[in-house]
């Protein structure tokens, strides 16, 4: 019932999108800081990237559902 209401239904989804942005920029730096290699650094950063979209769109479908009944 709380998710329901629209307010609370765009704070959390900001809150999720912030704290997934915040989990991808702080991979980013512990990737660049430890990896040497120029092509595993690459990949991972670009594996990073798509994990934390997922994750984003997953959270956000997720409130969006129960916000609206389903």
């Amino acid at each position: 019932a709380w998710v329901a209401h629209p307010v609370n239904a765009i704070a959390l989804i900001l809150f999720i999108f912030l704290s997934v942005y915040h989990m991808v920029i702080g991979m980013q730096v512990i990737v660049e800081d430890y990896i040497e290699k120029a092509g595993t650094k690459i990949g991972l950063l670009i594996l990073n990237t798509f994990i934390g979209l997922a994750l984003a769109a997953t959270g956000g479908f997720a409130v969006l559902y129960i916000a609206f009944g389903g």
